[in-house]
Order: structure tokens, then C-alpha cells, then sequence
């Protein structure tokens, strides 16, 4: 989802970072969901140094991308039947300099930190 800036009927939704949901009220905390491994997220939060570095058990820096971390519905044309299904979600939260964190390079964003990965994958078949 873009944010108000982008797209101004999306204030409703408060949307701080485009390429994210604003999952705070849910669990009443700075709190948003975005894809995987934060995939499309915004270039400026990227910029600004709030986006993390993930890594692997190998140290291998783990970028977004399409294949592993996007969300998407396939559907045969004729009868508009789900034929594929990808589900990938990631929870995160948003820290802020405060009493009990002191950040370096803070900013509006705050650092976001990742809570959970879920990803869930089905595919209908012709048995």
C-alpha cells in the first residue's frame, strides 16, 4: 500500500511507509506488516537506514525478492478458479528513540525490527 503522500485517499489507513500496512492498532504497538524479507518496501525508509540487514545462518545477506516474498492469487481465465496461491507476510514493529532505546540515526520511521515470516503456498491440481 502507497502512503498519503502517494496517494492521499490512503490517510484513512495511516499508512507511514509505502510498501506497508499499519498493523498498530491490532496489537497496540508501533507495529505494521509488509512482505517478506521487506520487499517493495519504500527506497526513502531504505535510505534513512531504517530498514535492517537480514541475514542467513551463513551470514549471506537476505534481500527481498518476488519469487520468495511476494503475495499473489493465479487464476484460470475461462472459469476464474484460485489455481495457485502464495501468501507471504511479515510483522514487524517500529522502534523509536525513547528512555529505554537509544538509536542512532533516528528518524520518522523509526528502525524496524521483525517479529514473524509466514508463508503460506497451495496449488490446485488436475487429480
Amino acid at each position: 500500500m502507497t502512503n498519503s503522500t502517494a496517494n492521499p485517499d490512503n490517510i484513512k489507513y495511516s499508512i507511514n511507509v509505502s510498501g506497508t500496512t499499519n498493523m498498530t492498532s491490532t496489537v497496540k504497538a508501533a507495529a505494521f506488516a509488509s512482505k517478506g524479507h521487506f520487499y517493495q518496501i519504500s527506497d526513502e525508509a531504505k535510505a534513512k537506514g531504517s530498514v535492517p540487514k537480514i541475514v542467513d545462518a551463513n551470514g549471506t545477506v537476505m534481500e527481498g525478492n518476488f519469487d520468495r516474498d511476494d503475495t499473489y492469487l493465479g487464476m484460470e481465465k475461462f472459469t476464474g478458479v484460485n489455481t495457485i496461491a502464495m501468501e507471504r507476510i511479515q510483522l514487524n514493529f517500529a522502534v523509536y528513540n525513547d528512555e529505554l532505546f537509544e538509536l542512532q540515526d533516528n528518524n520518522e520511521y523509526g528502525k524496524f525490527v521483525p517479529l514473524l515470516f509466514v508463508s503460506r503456498e497451495s496449488t490446485m491440481t488436475s487429480a
